[in-house]
């Protein structure tokens, strides 16, 4: 059951009270509180949204609403120690923490405590939702009048202190132990975008700043391991279908001459245990691959399949073409090929009348050329560097 407008309109009062001081009129200070919605509220003249009055738990005691709205008047001196909204049910915010994450001390400024019963009717309940509608177009310059559901800033102001925007921890289970149970699901984020209008800027997650010092260590997107030796299955897919490009990747710079792209890293360990890391990197007109080290890349391995040129591509090593497309025209030759033992040296002598052994000493290494040559062109037809 969602809360109605009027208690999250009073959270909104509670959390904006950076110090409070109770009326001497007003009942007794309140050192902890809970919104319990056990009824129904009248909301607005002639409509009911609950079944019985809104009370206020504090101290032990439950009292209707009214008695408690005088204290909220802004005093001098705090008086809140946390603010929880409550609905019915038997679970704490302890017991569902702990049960993902144990022996952990917390305590929360504000909390929603929601409880669930098996067969609820309602599609979604939140324990804690903002709900905005923006009209704000043509009152002032773009930037103004910005709507946020849900809002927070930190202030990390000491040394080693951390801060988080979200953190939030999901389990599957009431006690953390291994279980079998079938057909959970734990989504940590889902953002829906529901664009009518082909005008419209859809921007899925935008991070960024404005920072005055480049971090020694700055990571758009960590992913970490499950824990405990388990793992993620792909740590970033694109389903088919879903995007027009799966991945950009802009360059080093945001302009300038011969600014090479940001670098895709991939990461193995070697024969030795030893991590290499492989470079992928747009570089001008070129994509290269390399190793980090630098020299040190034994090559690039196809383990399936073929390296496929386009006509009109070829190989170029040290600025030199040495592989372009097949030169067309040849016919093959035929007879017998020699690929075996070759004398370039052979030599033979002529006297001044040409004897029969002479001349057949010619034929023969006329006969050896034509096979060796005869071997070359058919490899280098194997090989596709000369055809028809």
């Amino acid at each position: 059951m969602r809360a109605p407008a009027p208690v999250l309109a009073l959270i909104a009062v509670l959390t904006a009270l950076p110090a409070a001081a109770l009326d001497p009129a007003a009942p007794a200070p309140i050192t902890t509180k809970g919104l319990n919605l056990g009824g129904a509220i009248t909301c607005a003249a002639g409509s009911v949204c609950d079944a019985s009055p809104l009370s206020v738990t504090a101290n032990g005691a439950t009292q209707p609403l009214s008695a408690w709205l005088p204290q909220l008047a802004p005093k001098a001196s705090p008086v809140f120690t946390g603010t929880s909204l409550t609905t019915p049910g038997t679970v704490t915010p302890q017991a569902i923490y702990t049960s993902a994450f144990p022996n952990v001390v917390f305590s929360d400024a504000v909390q929603g405590v929601l409880d669930i019963p098996a067969g609820d009717p309602n599609d979604n309940r939140a324990a804690v939702a903002g709900y905005v509608r923006t009209r704000s177009g043509g009152a002032g310059p773009v930037g103004k009048g910005n709507g946020v559901a849900l809002m927070g800033a930190v202030q990390i102001a000491n040394d080693k202190s951390a801060g988080w925007g979200v953190n939030t921890l999901i389990t599957d289970n009431a006690a953390r132990k291994p279980f079998a149970g079938t057909g959970r699901i734990a989504t940590g984020a889902e953002l829906d975008f529901n664009i009518m209008s082909p005008n419209t800027q859809v921007i899925g997650v935008s991070i960024g700043g404005n920072s005055l010092a480049q971090p020694s260590e700055a990571n758009g997107y960590l992913v970490n391991p499950l824990g405990n030796g388990n793992r993620w299955g792909t740590g970033f897919w694109s389903l088919d279908g879903a995007a027009t490009r799966g991945l950009v990747l802009g360059a080093l710079q945001v302009s300038g001459r011969n600014v090479k792209g940001q670098p895709i890293w991939l990461q193995a360990f070697d024969g030795a245990g030893a991590k290499r890391t492989g470079v992928i990197q747009q570089d001008g007109a070129y994509i290269t691959l390399a190793d980090l080290a630098q020299g040190s890349w034994p090559g690039l391995k196809i383990q399936q399949g073929d390296l496929t040129l386009d006509g009109g591509h070829g190989v170029i090593v040290g600025g030199t073409t040495v592989l372009v497309s097949r030169q067309t025209g040849w016919t093959p030759g035929t007879g017998t090929p020699n690929r075996g033992a070759f004398n370039a040296d052979g030599t033979q002598t002529l006297s001044a009348t040409y004897s029969q052994a002479q001349v057949q000493a010619l034929q023969d290494m006329v006969t050896a050329l034509q096979r060796r040559v005869l071997a070359l062109e058919q490899d280098l037809a194997k090989h596709g560097l000369i055809g028809k």
